[in-house]
């Protein structure tokens, strides 16, 4: 997620001017990517003390919902749980490839959005989740991207070891490469 933390930061801007509620972005070392509200001045820390409804969602790789976190059993142990300020928590995971690499958090902190949030349950969970998977989209086609790098520079060494002259021409029909034996010809 760091890789792509620019878009990550616009994605959570987007759903939190959207929704009008603080949202984050987690990634699997517990370690906050991006945030709005309180939690946009404390990106790069971690959260592994007080993280426990966002570890749910990077262990079983589903969405969690919890109305009040102070009172849910996912809390308990949490080093906040008996002055937390969060009035509700929903993470939705994601994911590339389907490996689960981060969570996308909706936090409320006052009464009036969370009624605002459970009165319309279903459209802000729908909304997150889709928003996790498109970032997850952005993962996928980023790790496509490296992997296709990786495979272009392989192929170029080996084009390099050739004894024979090689170029290579792009779709224009520039040369993209010539091999040592062929810029020495």
């Amino acid at each position: 997620l760091k890789t792509i933390s620019s878009y990550v930061t616009r994605c959570v801007s987007v759903v939190s001017r959207v929704t009008g509620i603080d949202v984050e972005v987690v990634d699997v070392e517990m370690e906050r990517i991006a945030g709005t509200g309180i939690y946009a001045e404390t990106v790069g820390r971690s959260i592994a003390a007080s993280g426990r409804i966002y570890r749910r969602v990077l262990e079983t790789g589903e969405s969690v919902f919890v109305a009040d976190p102070a009172k849910n059993e996912i809390c308990d142990g949490c080093s906040s749980q008996d002055d937390c300020p969060e009035k509700l928590t929903f993470g939705a995971p994601i994911k590339c490839e389907d490996v689960t690499l981060g969570v996308l958090g909706l936090v409320c902190f006052t009464e009036e959005d969370r009624a605002h949030v459970l009165a319309n349950y279903e459209v802000y969970t729908y909304f997150v989740e889709q928003i996790a998977a498109l970032i997850g989209s952005r993962l996928n086609e980023r790790m496509r991207l490296i992997k296709a790098r990786h495979f272009n520079e392989i192929m170029l060494q080996v084009l390099d070891m050739n004894d024979r002259g090689i170029v290579v021409f792009d779709n224009l029909g520039r040369p993209s490469h010539i091999n040592t034996r062929a810029r020495t010809e």
